[in-house]
């Protein structure tokens, strides 16, 4: 019998960030004002929250006071132009 491939060992992976979620109502927003809110952490410290409700995203970040809105169209506009700016900086 031949002898067994050894695996290469996986690199330990350090988590940087936590992210907590409050649910307010059961996976269908369709109320307005209802959000679903994520606590993002990054070792330990508070980044920011995440808001997503339907009919706009947010973000409000550590120190801010107010929360900056995204319409839906303008969130996927955003995320186009960044997936753009991406693949044009890899070549």
């Amino acid at each position: 019998m031949p002898p067994r491939k050894r695996r290469a060992k996986r690199p330990r992976v350090t988590v940087h960030h936590a992210v907590d979620a409050k649910l307010h109502q059961q996976f269908a927003l369709t109320l307005e004002g209802y959000a679903v809110r994520f606590v993002i952490r990054a070792s330990g410290r508070k980044l920011g929250t995440l808001s997503i409700g339907k009919g706009s995203i947010g973000w409000k970040g550590r120190s801010d006071k107010r929360v900056l809105p995204l319409g839906w169209t303008q969130f996927v506009r955003l995320m186009e132009h960044e997936r753009k700016e991406r693949k044009s900086r890899r070549r």
